[in-house]
């Protein structure tokens, strides 16, 4: 019990801490920062054209 609750848990959660948290963070950061630039260029020539 003591190893194989002590074993997996200490690995699993480690790897699925650090795994998760920096990679949706990282492609959450670049998708956000390519899909910025496009939306704001159409919104502001859309308010100027009008």
């Amino acid at each position: 019990m003591s190893s194989s609750s002590g074993a997996p848990p200490d690995s699993a959660g480690e790897e699925f801490l650090s795994p998760p948290p920096a990679l949706p963070r990282s492609e959450n950061h670049g998708f956000n920062l390519r899909y910025q630039p496009p939306r704001v260029s159409v919104r502001l020539s859309k308010g100027t054209g009008r």
